[in-house]
């Protein structure tokens, strides 16, 4: 049996959108992708800081989760080979209703109050490419510069969903500067924790 390893960047829903607008649009897939009816199912357990998972087919399969820390939900493609891992979370990027890297961005700027603006950072820091991105960069280190602790809270937590070294260098420089203790042990309990590419 192949590795399923690798996968797409996660495609952030657009807000209201849940695991029956992803089935009903993938009734117009191609149907030898095989995902016209889920192959397994999971529910949610907090608890054990599980997800609920939907999955379609096998090799691509395609993900569903919702996330944890803010509820919102993506989508990944997952399969052995890259190119069609690829190719096929392009098409769920153009038929499925997602954020694009753009309208996430977006988001960010046209928060008003600090709540709304700290989901908006985590949906950023869930939806980012896999490369380093220049802008996604710039506006995480401006919520870490943020004046509310609980937007610069979300910036810390937005880094650890893409490993980009350029994320745990700005961990690093932020750390330095942060006056709040609970958010500058949280910074040191991730760093020490790393497990992405540029590990000590």
């Amino acid at each position: 049996m192949k590795e399923l390893v690798h996968r797409s960047r996660r495609l952030v829903l657009r807000q209201g959108s849940g695991v029956r607008a992803v089935s009903a649009s993938l009734a117009a897939f191609p149907p030898e992708l095989g995902w016209s009816a889920p192959s397994s199912v999971r529910k949610a357990d907090r608890g054990s800081w599980l997800p609920a998972r939907v999955v379609w087919g096998e090799d691509p399969a395609l993900h569903y989760e919702e996330d944890l820390l803010s509820d919102f939900a993506y989508v990944t493609s997952v399969g052995s080979d890259p190119e069609r891992v690829r190719a096929v979370s392009e098409l769920a990027e153009q038929r499925l209703p997602v954020r694009s890297v753009g309208q996430l961005l977006e988001d960010v700027d046209w928060q008003i109050n600090d709540e709304d603006r700290a989901h908006a950072v985590l949906r950023l820091g869930a939806g980012a490419p896999l490369d380093v991105h220049d802008e996604v960069l710039e506006c995480v280190r401006a919520a870490l510069g943020h004046a509310s602790p609980q937007v610069r809270m979300a910036a810390i937590w937005a880094v650890t969903y893409q490993p980009w070294p350029e994320f745990r260098t700005l961990l690093h420089e932020h750390a330095a500067t942060e006056a709040d203790e609970h958010l500058t042990a949280a910074i040191r309990h991730l760093l020490d924790g790393w497990k992405g590419p540029n590990q000590d």
